[in-house]
C-alpha cells in the first residue's frame, strides 16, 4: 500500500509505502516520537494492486509532485 500522511490543515506532508497491514504501519508512525507521530495517515485511493517496484515508482511520484523535501515534507 501506498499511503499520505495529512498535517492538520489537510496538507500531504508525507508519502509512504508499506507490504504490511497500513494500520500495523499507521501506529509505528503515531509512537515514534517525530513530527510524523502527528499526522492523519490514510490509504492512497487512487492506487491499485502494483508490484513492489510499481508502487516503489509510484510512491516516489507523489514525493516529487507534492515536493515532500523543498515543501516541508516530514
Amino acid at each position: 500500500s501506498v499511503y499520505y500522511g495529512y498535517d492538520s490543515n489537510g496538507d500531504i506532508r508525507y508519502v509512504g509505502m508499506t507490504g504490511r497491514d497500513p494500520k500495523v504501519r499507521f501506529a509505528e508512525h503515531l509512537k515514534s516520537g517525530t513530527n510524523r507521530a502527528n499526522l492523519d495517515y490514510r490509504v492512497a485511493d487512487k492506487i491499485g494492486k502494483y508490484t513492489k517496484l510499481e508502487a516503489r515508482i509510484w510512491e516516489q511520484s507523489q514525493i516529487n509532485k507534492f515536493g515532500m523535501m523543498k515543501n516541508g515534507g516530514l
